[in-house]
């Protein structure tokens, strides 16, 4: 593993932290938009992968999560970014 790859794979692990915290039904706003701004800017710079643009994907949707309740959602999402938070480290 890379310091580089391990540094993108917290960035992943912190964005699930704020998502399981509005599953849970209590939110961490600042965690969730600065985790959203920075899910965003990963991937506008990896922009040609195709789970680049999932993760610009999570990044709006964790922006939208801010007017509607969709705890289903920031599960399946976390869910997801815990996986390749972790798989970014082995």
């Amino acid at each position: 593993m890379s310091l580089f790859a391990g540094l993108l794979g917290v960035i992943d692990l912190l964005c699930a932290t704020a998502l399981l915290g509005l599953y849970f039904g209590h939110p961490f706003n600042q965690l969730q938009a600065g985790m959203g701004l920075a899910i965003v800017m990963k991937g506008a710079v990896f922009f040609s992968d195709v789970l680049s643009l999932l993760d610009i994907a999570i990044g709006v949707t964790m922006f939208v999560l801010f007017w509607i309740e969709a705890p289903r959602l920031a599960l399946a999402m976390a869910i997801w970014l815990v996986y390749k938070g972790l798989y970014s480290w082995f």
